[in-house]
């Protein structure tokens, strides 16, 4: 059984390869309407992640960009810091930073 929507503190996207920014927007529109009160939405694609937060009337007031490296900071009561140094993405190697050096220590 899933839980119901406004038992929900948080919710957590990770965008596929394929998805479209239709898709994204109706995804985030679906959590604003069922009031979900903090949507992060992670997307690999670009390396890129958008906190949601106060949803009202089916649309989130405040939408906080970040880019992977930059710590997401969870408003109260969740109060906690994400970090997302290690978020990798898509096509990257496991074994490689964005930036395509290797870590200390690759063969």
């Amino acid at each position: 059984m899933l839980a119901a929507p406004e038992d929900a503190a948080l919710a957590v996207e990770v965008i596929s390869q394929s998805e479209k920014s239709r898709e994204i927007r109706d995804k985030a529109d679906w959590y604003a309407v069922a009031r979900v009160p903090v949507l992060l939405v992670i997307d690999p694609r670009n390396g890129t992640w958008a906190l949601h937060t106060r949803p009202d009337n089916g649309v989130y007031q405040d939408v906080l960009p970040g880019k992977f490296g930059e710590a997401v900071r969870l408003p109260e009561p969740l109060g906690i810091e994400v970090s997302t140094d290690g978020f990798p993405l898509y096509g990257a190697s496991p074994r490689r930073r964005r930036g395509g050096e290797g870590r200390e220590g690759d063969v």
